[in-house]
This record gives C-alpha cells, sequence and structure tokens, in this order.
C-alpha cells in the first residue's frame, strides 16, 4: 500500500514539476543545491519556472505553437479525444493537452479508470490537472541523496509561494486515504521547530524493501519537501539557511562541474548533475535494495579493477535567448586524470574543424571526431593481460590470425587506421522514403593497403551481393530490407560505408556540382562557435532532418510505413497541418563541439536563432 500512496504523491509532484507558471519573491531563499548534502548523486532542477516560461514561450517553438496556421490541426486533435475548448484550441490549457496525451496513451492499452483522465487524475489527487499546474511558483528540485548515516533517498523539493492552502489540502487527502490502509502508521513529529510528517508500512512486503517502506514531508517558508528518507528530510532542515560547509553546492566536483556548464552564474533554465559511481557505493552501503542489493559490492570492485571509478560525474546546464543563440546545452564529464585502464579507451585527439571538400551543402548532418586507436588498443590489452595473465592477448590476437580471412587485428586494421571518424547524412534517394542516407568514413594510412586487405577479405569470405567500379573505386554493394543499398569501398585514405547509393557516389566524384559545406554561411555561421582545440563536432540541418517525416505525416499516408499506429492515424487527420514552410521557417542550424581540460570533457551544443522570413 506505501507503494501505492507515495506513487501519488510523486505523481502530483511530477505533474507540479511540468508547470510553466509565475516565479514569485524565490530570490532571497537558499537554493536546493545549498540545501541538499555533499553527497548528492542525482540532481535535476528548475531554478526559477518563471525564467523557464517566459524563454519557452519567446522561443522559436512556443513561436510555432501559437502560429494560427496550427489551430486546425490543434482543433481536430482536441475534438478527436473529447477535449472541448470553448475559446478554441489557442485557448487550451496545459492540462487539457496533458488529458490529450494520456487519452492518446490509454488507447494503446485501454483502461476504463483512464477513459476521462482528467477526470481520474482529479478523482484520485483532489485536485484539477490545472489547478495542480497553478501550484509551483519557484524552484523545483529532484535528487538522490544519502545522509551520514548512511541513510539513502530520494527527495522532491518544490516551492509553492502563496498556495500553501491548495498543498495542504492535498496532502490532507492523501492522509485520509493512507489512514485507512492496514499495516500503515501516521506519526508527526517535531524536528528544530519544523513538523515532520512520516508514513510508514509495516507490512512484511514492504519489510523486505526498505526504499518504500515509509516516507516524510514537510512545510516550510513556501516549500514542500518530500523523501522516502526521515534521516535525508531532518538534513535538509539543518542545512535550511543555506549556509553549509557540507551542501552539494560546496561539493568540490559539483561546483567545478556546474561551473564549467554555466556562461554565468545562475542563468541556466535547467541543471542537472549525476554521481553514478558514488550512487553506487551509497546504495550498497545502505542496504536499501535488502537481499537484490548482494551483487552491487562485486560491481563495485569490478569498476575499480577496470578503471571505471575514473568517472567522477556528469553535469548539464541548458540556456535559451542567449546573444544570437536559440538554446545552448553545455555537458561535462568529470573524470579523473590521467585515463587509466578502461578509460584509455574514450580519449580523443583534436579535429580540423573545416570540413573536407566532399561533404558536401546538400548534407543535413556533419560530425568529425577523431578517436586515439592506438591507445585504446593498448587500454584493452592491459584489461585482458590483467585477468588472464602477462601476453595471452597478443596470443589471443595471433591464433585468430591463423583463421579464415587470416586478418591479424593489430597489424592489419589497428595499426593501419588513423583514428578519423566522419559521419553524414542526406536525403535519401527515393522520394518517397523517410529513412536519410547514411555514409562513415574512417580515416585509413595507406590507401592501396586497405584496398587489398578489403578485396582479400571479400574474396575469402565470398561476398553475397555485387561489385561494381566506379570513379577508380571498387564498390560491394548489397541491398537491405528498407530498399536502400548498403556499400563500402576503400578511397581517399578511407574506409567508407554508406546506406543509399547516391551519397557514395557524390563523394567518389566529389565534383563542383554542388558547393562544399565549408564554403555555406550557415556552415561559417555554426563554425564560429566551435571550441578551439576541438575534440568532435556536429552540424545539423533540423529542416533537412524533419522535412521528409513531415510531409509524409501530412500526405495521409504515414500509417502505410509505422505499423501498429492505427488508432492514431486513424482518429487524427494529419492532413490539417500546415505546409513544412511554414515549419521551416522556425527551425534552425545547430551545431556543437567537444573540449578536453585538465579534469575532463566539456561537450557544448547550440542552436542558432532562426531567420523566419516569410
Amino acid at each position: 500500500m506505501i507503494k501505492a500512496t507515495f506513487a501519488r504523491l510523486m505523481l502530483a509532484a511530477a505533474v507540479l514539476t511540468s508547470s510553466l507558471t509565475g516565479y514569485v519573491g524565490a530570490q532571497d531563499k537558499a537554493r536546493s543545491d545549498q540545501i541538499l548534502p555533499t553527497t548528492t548523486y542525482l540532481y535535476l532542477s528548475m531554478p526559477s519556472v518563471t525564467r523557464f516560461k517566459e524563454a519557452m514561450s519567446a522561443s522559436s517553438t512556443g513561436e510555432m505553437w501559437r502560429d494560427p496556421a496550427f489551430d486546425a490541426f490543434k482543433a481536430d486533435v482536441l475534438q478527436t479525444y473529447g477535449m472541448e475548448v470553448p475559446g478554441g484550441p489557442s485557448e487550451a490549457s496545459m492540462g487539457t493537452w496533458i488529458g490529450v496525451m494520456m487519452k492518446a496513451l490509454n488507447r494503446s492499452n485501454p483502461d476504463p479508470k483512464w477513459d476521462d483522465p482528467l477526470a481520474a487524475i482529479q478523482e484520485t489527487l483532489g485536485m484539477s490537472v490545472d489547478e495542480l499546474l497553478a501550484i509551483p511558483t519557484g524552484e523545483i528540485t529532484m535528487a538522490v541523496s544519502s545522509t551520514p548515516s548512511n541513510s539513502f533517498g530520494g527527495v522532491v523539493v518544490i516551492d509553492f509561494g502563496q498556495h500553501e492552502s491548495e498543498v495542504s489540502s492535498l496532502l490532507e487527502k492523501l492522509l485520509a486515504v493512507i489512514k485507512n490502509q492496514p499495516n500503515t502508521e501516521v506519526v508527526n513529529s517535531d524536528y528544530s521547530g519544523t513538523e515532520i510528517t512520516t508514513v510508514t508500512d509495516s507490512s512484511t512486503a514492504a519489510q523486505r524493501n526498505p526504499g518504500i517502506s515509509s516516507f516524510s514531508w514537510f512545510l516550510k517558508e513556501e516549500r514542500l519537501v518530500v523523501s522516502n528518507s526521515k534521516d535525508l528530510v531532518e538534513l535538509l532542515i539543518d542545512n535550511w539557511d543555506g549556509t553549509s560547509e557540507e551542501s552539494l553546492a560546496a561539493n568540490p566536483v559539483y561546483s567545478y562541474v556546474i561551473s564549467k556548464c554555466e556562461s554565468e552564474p545562475g542563468k541556466g533554465i535547467s541543471t542537472a548533475y549525476a554521481d553514478p559511481i558514488g550512487m553506487v557505493t551509497a546504495v550498497n552501503q545502505s542496504n536499501l535494495l535488502g537481499e537484490d542489493g548482494a551483487g552491487l559490492a562485486i560491481g563495485l570492485g569490478a569498476m575499480q579493477s577496470v578503471g571505471l571509478n575514473q568517472f567522477k560525474a556528469f553535469g548539464s546546464v541548458s540556456e535559451m535567448g542567449t546573444g544570437d543563440l536559440e538554446a545552448v546545452s553545455r555537458s561535462y564529464l568529470y573524470v579523473e586524470q590521467p585515463p587509466v585502464s578502461a578509460m584509455r579507451m574514450f580519449m580523443l585527439d583534436t579535429v580540423n574543424t573545416t570540413p573536407p571538400s566532399w561533404v558536401k551543402d546538400n548534407v543535413s548532418l556533419y560530425g568529425s571526431m577523431k578517436w586515439k586507436i592506438a591507445d585504446a588498443y593498448d587500454a584493452i590489452e592491459g584489461l585482458v593481460d590483467t585477468f588472464r595473465g602477462p601476453g595471452e592477448f597478443a596470443m589471443m590476437i595471433d591464433q585468430i590470425a591463423q583463421q579464415p580471412p587470416m586478418i591479424h587485428i593489430k597489424n592489419d586494421i589497428v595499426d593501419q587506421i588513423d583514428g578519423s571518424i566522419t559521419i553524414v547524412t542526406s536525403p535519401p534517394d527515393d522520394e518517397s522514403s523517410q529513412n536519410e542516407q547514411l555514409l562513415l568514413a574512417i580515416g585509413v594510412k595507406d590507401n592501396q593497403t586497405f584496398t587489398d586487405l578489403l578485396t582479400r577479405v571479400m574474396g575469402d569470405t565470398g561476398f553475397p551481393g555485387e561489385t561494381r567500379e566506379f570513379q577508380g573505386a571498387t564498390l560491394y554493394e548489397i541491398g537491405d530490407p528498407s530498399g536502400q543499398t548498403i556499400s563500402f569501398t576503400v578511397a581517399n585514405n578511407q574506409l567508407l560505408l554508406s546506406v543509399g547509393s547516391s551519397l557514395m557516389e557524390q563523394v567518389l566524384r566529389n565534383d563542383n556540382d554542388i558547393r562544399p559545406l565549408a564554403d555555406t554561411d550557415e556552415y561559417r555561421a555554426a563554425a564560429e562557435r566551435f571550441r578551439e582545440g576541438a575534440l568532435a563536432l556536429t552540424f545539423t540541418r533540423p529542416a533537412g532532418q524533419y522535412s521528409r517525416l513531415y510531409n509524409m505525416l501530412r500526405s495521409g499516408t504515414a500509417a502505410d510505413s509505422f505499423q501498429g499506429m492505427d488508432d492514431v492515424f486513424e482518429g487524427i487527420d494529419f492532413t490539417l497541418l500546415p505546409p513544412f514552410e511554414v515549419v521551416e521557417k522556425y527551425l534552425s542550424t545547430a551545431g556543437g563541439s567537444w573540449v578536453g581540460d585538465e579534469n575532463g570533457v566539456l561537450m557544448e551544443s547550440f542552436s542558432l536563432k532562426p531567420s523566419k522570413t516569410e
């Protein structure tokens, strides 16, 4: 029972978290990372709901959603799912659209209780969805932490501003349900002047899993705090003024990661942080999983033995409306240096930010990176030899080389690859297909040596497809189930593998009929944002990626390509969508780059503001 009740409370929290309502008077409150303990392993926060709301409303996505060209389509969706909005589709509230989504999900696995999801939520929680969405007024945070007593749990912190009466009413209705259940005890206690309500399930099933056997909450200074650990609740009260030296904000790894991700303190609209190794360790120490957690200690030992414990943390901050950028997201991977053991498998080298001439203007995605493949091979060899004994890996590779097709992985492949990897996508050969063409190029040190290797392998293995000569290269081709051609060859010191024949031919021709991507204004604008010394980079054109699928939906023929979704396509008239040109003006060029420093890798992705020309 406690599990179901806790789920109700978490459902309320989840609905509250999705709210985009205003932000009132939270500036003088301690941030959630200042009251959470330093031993916080997962942290998801929206620092300012009002800033998030304003940013989304001002974004191109928000403008597109309000575009009158979509009104007919939205009206059809609302009618299909029985949602009547007197003011029309533009007046539909967020609660209404949540109801639409829940009704759509209920069609795939019908449950009579959710025929009217908005009514079901109101019956379960005692409030309408719109009333719930009106409650949050400040920071909203979800986290997973531990305490010095090895108590471990999840916690939700919601700033509800002036809506304390609504929150109290919701909690009272939940308590009324809880008190009528067997094996359940509700205890109110005082801790440092704050009343804590704790619900405990003493049933045998609940006690087998301590993590869901109880939960506690309190209200304090316009905030609701809920957790399945009373010790954690008390620790947040201890840290309430935000000055503790044992808070998450005081954690040096956390503070370093977030400082790398923010353009300036407090500018982000969302923040995330994770310490997965620390979380697994804390779960193991807390006995949270009871009998089910017996294998965690073995897993921790294995991670340490292969060097995965060097991965200390991951963080991310998203910002919107910064300068000429529509949005930017920075993520940081914190890894102890220098990498050892398995961590050496993921080392990268700097790349050239100028695309090669064979990458043309008609591509929808371009990406480049350079893998330190020799270091990766040495790392794998060291790992194997650690467990099997010195020299065992080399012996194993030599034995494999004695078997058909007589390929020595080290000498014939690893030593012949320079580590450069390029990927591009472009529109499909067939106008009716929604599958883009894809080409992967892997740099090789000597064109002829690798050509000879490929020729020998194809001959020895009995290649089942067809071969043909094109631009001085031998193409090996085979059809795939989608109707596209899979082909590969060696040319221009690259091993080329493609899905879609025309893209491969375009790369091999490298004619001047299509200008290089590097010469376009779009790419140059994105390249100005690439970090110096980039280890990897990407460039994308969302319009090129989404246009085919969108037009397929709008044509009314998409049902043929999406088996099992008949209910969706029969119920909604996708032909009411406006032409793609309406959508395209809200889409913009995007890019990103990775760069290393003394503690790890910063990964930045961004989208430029669209021109929105009519």
